[in-house]
């Protein structure tokens, strides 16, 4: 079996808040496609929401943000659609991978694509963080992080420039072990697209897997 995990496509980092970036939202059609194609596969589909208590311990670095019961903990709206499908796992941090259900969420999984924002925070701790777990442990693995479905935000004002951010993440990434690609193609298969108010409609997929 096979994994997608979305990292924190939430409002608070998409839609509004302190922490949000609108630009964020133009891999969120990307993500979506890869969704629909893993479920129709019958692979497993993670995502997290970064969901935090009031008084978290990351606020001292952070703008408190994504309060745990606010609209900005819950996933945005064109990804909350599939919500019943995944399994969703709150994050109290800025690494996913120890979120309380995450390695029980992935046993027995040897192949992984995370997507998600940021690239160079969450995306980064959490496939980095990963591979250390199973090579400690010598288990087989592969994690592959699509260029085209992850992104960071932009704030030059505090020096983080968001193409350099991915840039130098990605290079970090891909040291350490983690296949960086373009871009994800699915193999040949039905998926199953679920707008909200609507009926299931077929979307084909084309030929292949993972580049």
């Amino acid at each position: 079996m096979k994994a997608l995990v979305v990292v924190d496509m939430v409002n608070g980092f998409v839609k509004e808040g302190a922490l949000a970036d609108p630009y964020i939202d133009t891999i969120t059609d990307e993500i979506e496609r890869l969704i629909q194609g893993y479920l129709a596969n019958g692979d497993k589909v993670i995502a997290f929401r970064d969901s935090h208590r009031p008084d978290a311990r990351e606020f001292q670095a952070f703008p408190p943000h994504c309060i745990e019961g606010t609209e900005e903990a819950e996933l945005i709206d064109q990804l909350k659609v599939y919500q019943d499908k995944m399994t969703v796992i709150d994050k109290n941090g800025t690494n996913g991978f120890f979120a309380p259900g995450f390695i029980e969420a992935i046993e027995g999984i040897e192949e992984f694509a995370i997507t998600g924002c940021c690239t160079d925070i969450c995306v980064q701790n959490l496939a980095i963080t990963m591979n250390t777990y199973f090579n400690q442990h010598d288990i087989p693995h592969r994690i592959t992080v699509p260029q085209n479905a992850v992104e960071t935000f932009h704030n030059p004002d505090i020096g983080h420039d968001r193409n350099e951010m991915n840039k130098a993440a990605f290079k970090f990434m891909g040291q350490a072990g983690i296949e960086v690609v373009p871009s994800i193609e699915l193999g040949k298969r039905t998926a199953l697209k679920q707008g909200m108010g609507q009926q299931q409609q077929q979307v084909e997929e084309k030929e292949a897997f993972i580049v």
